[in-house]
């Protein structure tokens, strides 16, 4: 499927290059809309196949397991590709099993025993939306730095109203949720970041 917007002030703005005939142009955009059909498929394969469940791949499993679908196809002028059949609905449910054994630091009860004093210091005081610290690209990334700790963790979104588009480098309060692995921060899942 594809759609194509018009945009008249947009149009006006361009011109043919000279050096290109009517039908050089033609096989130009026609190799423009094959790198671009390709990055959507390629997108929506990663989604599907990825090692951590997408949405798009949950919704995927759902279809194939429930409306009694074999399986999903997105065909190409030149392929078709299987993105979700039994056995990669299998494969997505059976890493969201992983993912649910992965222990949440939602209440200290559920904490690791193991866990450092500071981190569960730590955890909570993200949770009460009471920690402070500074907000920084690392590697291309967000990463937070609490006020106090020698952590630097980087930053992930998760459903609501807080969006990554607003967060900015600087000095934040946030709330959210810590993920540890292995005893260590390893992401704050950020519900709201108020500049300070």
């Amino acid at each position: 499927m594809l759609a194509i917007v018009r945009d008249e002030k947009f149009a006006a703005g361009l011109q043919q290059p000279p050096h290109l005939t009517d039908d050089r142009l033609f096989h130009f955009h026609w190799a423009l809309m094959e790198h671009i059909v390709g990055a959507v498929v390629g997108a929506i394969v990663w989604a599907m196949h990825s090692a951590n469940p997408t949405p798009l791949a949950k919704a995927g499993a759902d279809v194939v397991e429930h409306c009694h679908i074999e399986q999903i196809d997105i065909v190409t002028i030149d392929q078709r590709t299987v993105i979700m059949d039994e056995a990669s609905a299998q494969d997505v449910r059976e890493a969201e099993r992983r993912q649910r054994e992965i222990p949440r630091l939602t209440d200290e009860r559920e904490m690791p025993l193991l866990m450092a004093p500071e981190v569960r210091k730590f955890s909570l005081e993200v949770e009460r939306g009471i920690i402070t610290g500074s907000i920084d690209y690392a590697a291309g990334e967000l990463h937070f730095r609490p006020d106090g700790y020698r952590y630097f963790v980087p930053v992930a979104f998760g459903r609501g109203t807080f969006q990554q588009q607003t967060l900015k480098p600087g000095r934040y309060r946030i709330s959210g949720t810590l993920e540890t692995q292995d005893g260590y921060p390893d992401e704050i899942l950020v519900r709201s970041a108020d500049p300070i």
